[in-house]
Order: structure tokens, then sequence, then C-alpha cells
């Protein structure tokens, strides 16, 4: 239970994060540089594995690989 709790709030710290330089983009009117482009992919990425592993968390053999990744 508590690996799966780790993941959803994982998922959710991710989503918050690109939800905020969205809407500091479109909202606040920033230009994001490179860097801040390729670290939201990097987050959207990072929310997708949170949220595969919170999805598949009881079975044991994609557990481990989430884990990994």
């Amino acid at each position: 239970v508590l690996k799966r709790n780790i993941s959803l709030i994982g998922f959710l710290i991710s989503g918050l994060l690109v939800f905020f330089s969205y809407y500091s983009q479109h909202a606040l009117s920033l230009s994001p540089c490179l860097l801040c482009t390729i670290q939201r992919n990097i987050f959207v990425a990072l929310g997708l594995v949170f949220f595969l592993a919170f999805a598949h968390q009881y079975f044991r053999g994609p557990s481990r690989a989430y884990s990994i990744i």
C-alpha cells in the first residue's frame, strides 16, 4: 500500500508541476526557454511512469520494472 501511495503522490506532484508550467506560459504570458520545455516533457514522462506504477501495483512483475525505471 505504501508504494501505491508514493506512486500516486508522485503522479499528482508531476501533474501539478506541468499544470503550473502551462499556466505560467499561457495565463502569465511567460515564454519558456528550451530547458523549461525539456523539463516539462520530462515531468510528463515521469508522471506517466508514476501513473502506470500506480495502476499496476497489484502485480509483482510490473511493480519491479517501474521501480527500476
